[in-house]
């Protein structure tokens, strides 16, 4: 089963970088607009400083709706690293919901009466 999976990756990678290969080659990839955004590093930090606002906000969001049905003060910074870890496992597991669950786990050593039905309508909610 390991090797499966292990030759499915390969095989995706392997696919993944012939067709950037070969969009570069015939011209269809324009990397001109990338090389000025990077030239300018303004461009970079104010990229990166939006990014971390909006995660901010998500998190301070989804921490409002579990703090408005359970009635209990949530740490922020918590909250904000259940959402990096629910972001990670959505990276790297298969599946759109694995983020969420692990995120479920986590937050119900958090509060501990949190139900499942709860938490998946916080998630509907936030999204």
């Amino acid at each position: 089963m390991l090797i499966f999976f292990m030759l499915k990756s390969i095989f995706k990678i392997v696919i993944s970088v012939g067709l950037v290969s070969w969009l570069i080659q015939s011209g269809k990839i324009d990397f001109m607009p990338l090389k000025s955004i990077l030239s300018n590093p303004s461009h970079v930090l104010t990229g990166f400083l939006l990014l971390i606002c909006q995660t901010m906000l998500i998190s301070k969001r989804w921490q409002n709706l579990v703090e408005l049905r359970y009635q209990q003060s949530l740490s922020f910074s918590k909250m904000y690293g259940l959402y990096f870890i629910g972001s990670f496992f959505n990276l790297f597991l298969p599946g759109a919901v694995t983020g969420d669950v692990s995120k479920y786990f986590y937050l119900r050593q958090m509060v501990p009466g949190l139900s499942k039905r709860s938490f998946l309508l916080s998630i509907l909610l936030d999204r």
